[in-house]
């Protein structure tokens, strides 16, 4: 099926697009990389919720500035979204996309 959703970043915040996910944190700035965190929020779109104690998990409740490692899913994330999906497309048909953020998002 389809889904639909909108997500409103705060342009109050300081954001920038980190060039990649490097080590998993760019220690130099402090604003908040757009796809780390727009990946952990449109994972709430697809049903995953904030797991407890799981801090190195892209749905972990806190986003940090610098911080890059949210870009890629966590183990705990990829098996909270198959949990959720039906048994047969649970192997892995399923994938929550990377998210790929051009320089349309700049200004935010």
């Amino acid at each position: 099926g389809e889904i639909e959703s909108d997500t409103v970043f705060n342009t109050r915040l300081p954001w920038f697009i980190a060039s990649g996910e490097g080590d998993g944190c760019v220690e130099s700035t402090a604003r908040y990389d757009l796809a780390n965190l727009a990946t952990h929020e449109f994972g709430h779109t697809y049903g995953l919720d904030h797991p407890a104690n799981a801090r190195w998990e892209t749905m972990y409740a806190f986003g940090f500035t610098g911080e890059t490692l949210k870009r890629s899913l966590g183990a705990g994330d990829t098996d909270g979204h198959a949990a959720g999906l039906p048994r047969d497309r649970a192997a892995g048909e399923s994938r929550i996309a990377e998210v790929q953020v051009g320089t349309a998002a700049t200004g935010l």
